[in-house]
């Protein structure tokens, strides 16, 4: 049976191991997570934000901006993600 004492040590206790945990770890920036995606797929899958995309393209490493199509792919889902998040502004619009 837990007393106050026990109960208040293992609550303590998990809080510790749950902030420890989160305590190492490491955020990709939205920018990297474009590029990951496209060199994972050959094209962008999902959503993300619009600054992402463009400094996805300006990071690319220059022999995949020279060379393969990264950036016109990358340029594309911007353009359609912009599209997109329009389309979802002017229905929003109409509702109020």
């Amino acid at each position: 049976m837990l007393t106050k004492g026990s109960l208040a040590a293992a609550v303590a206790a998990l809080a510790v191991t749950a902030s420890a945990g989160s305590a190492g770890a490491v955020v990709t920036p939205c920018w990297k997570k474009v590029q990951n995606n496209w060199f994972r797929n050959g094209r962008v899958v999902g959503h993300y934000k619009l600054p992402c995309y463009l400094l996805a393209i300006k990071k690319l490493p220059r022999d995949v901006a020279t060379y393969g199509g990264a950036a016109q792919d990358i340029r594309r889902a911007y353009l359609l993600e912009k599209k997109r998040l329009a389309k979802i502004a002017a229905a929003k619009k109409k509702k109020h």
